[in-house]
């Protein structure tokens, strides 16, 4: 038997693919006979979500390297939830069907939850459905092989892990993320704005690729306008990721409500000692429990940050640190795809 991995892997970099990576790489360490089929069509970080022609010939290469698909081999597919692709990604999963494979999906998108028709429900329900947090499990009872399993990342540190906190006065902000609307660049330029007003002793680094025009002029103004912020682009090599992190006090979050589904900056915050300030998302509150982080609300951050500094903030970093070893186990949530994968459970 086969597992086809059908999974956007290449080029630039989102939070489903560095989970996809992570759970691929896992799967060869045990000697699966793995068939890859990359999805991820983007060049550029300004491509996500366009369509063009290329999109459509693309899938005629899906539909090749499925050739070699037999009855009962397993599938582990990503399932877009908008757009062409997720049109594509239906017309891929109808041929699946077709050849009696064993399939499983993972949704890492909001938007399945408002689909109508009759025809796209038959097929899921024919199919084991991966979701990544409580709303969209309660959202999607309608079908039937749904399961609940929220994200995790390996360790980069293997158990040993402490915290850096600065000498220095300065607090070390991190905005971790690709550059859009959604993803809240209006709402960075209103706490620049604070910052500056407030004559606080901030930095911000700015991390992740920009996807639209509007964000584009929209940072190169905040960025030549604030001596304090830093554009350092994307970061795709996971060393020099967490080498960013561990630099850092705190990490900005700052999409629009509920416009995530469960943010992998959540879970990498919490592995490198990062207190989340976080707008409002689904998976928010159980990030910020106990007082770790803050759900953003006006500058109500600054409060919050001024009661941390040296000892205290160190102790905050354990905490954090410490709720991501007790709650993402990596090994765990691999052992449970892999379960549902392989009709284990």
């Amino acid at each position: 038997m086969k597992l086809f991995y059908i999974f956007p892997l290449k080029g630039p970099i989102n939070g489903v693919k560095i989970i996809a990576t992570h759970v691929l790489d896992r799967l060869k360490r045990d000697n699966i006979d793995i068939v890859e089929i990359d999805t991820s069509q983007a060049v550029e970080y300004s491509n996500f979500g366009k369509f063009s022609l290329k999109k459509v010939f693309f899938l005629k290469d899906i539909f090749s390297r499925l050739k070699s698909l037999d009855k009962n081999d397993y599938v582990l597919m990503n399932l877009s939830t908008k757009g062409f692709s997720f049109y594509r990604d239906l017309a891929i999963l109808s041929f699946l069907i077709y050849k009696d494979a064993n399939i499983t999906i993972q949704i890492h998108a909001n938007g399945l939850e408002d689909i109508k028709s009759g025809i796209i429900k038959n097929i899921l329900n024919r199919i084991k459905i991966i979701v990544i947090n409580k709303k969209q499990y309660q959202d999607l009872h309608q079908y039937k092989n749904v399961f609940y399993l929220e994200n995790s990342l390996p360790d980069y540190y293997n158990g040993i892990f402490d915290p850096i906190v600065a000498s220095k006065n300065t607090i070390q902000l991190l905005y971790m993320s690709n550059l859009s609307r959604p993803k809240g660049i209006d709402l960075l330029n209103e706490i620049c704005e604070v910052i500056a007003s407030e004559k606080l002793n901030y930095t911000i680094t700015i991390c992740g690729g920009i996807l639209d025009e509007y964000t584009k002029s929209i940072l190169s103004r905040i960025t030549s306008k604030y001596g304090f912020l830093n554009y350092i682009g994307p970061i795709d090599r996971i060393e020099a990721k967490m080498e960013i992190y561990q630099k850092h006090d705190f990490l900005l979050f700052l999409s629009n409500r509920n416009y995530e589904v469960y943010p992998l900056v959540y879970i990498e915050a919490l592995m490198n000692g990062l207190s989340v300030i976080t707008t409002e998302q689904i998976v928010a509150d159980g990030i910020i429990s106990d007082g770790r982080g803050l759900l953003l609300k006006n500058d109500n951050f600054i409060t919050f940050i001024s009661e941390f500094s040296g000892e205290k903030l160190r102790n905050l970093k354990k905490s954090n640190r410490q709720k991501f070893e007790d709650d993402y186990q990596f090994e765990s949530y691999f052992q449970a795809i892999k379960k549902i994968i392989f009709n284990e459970l």
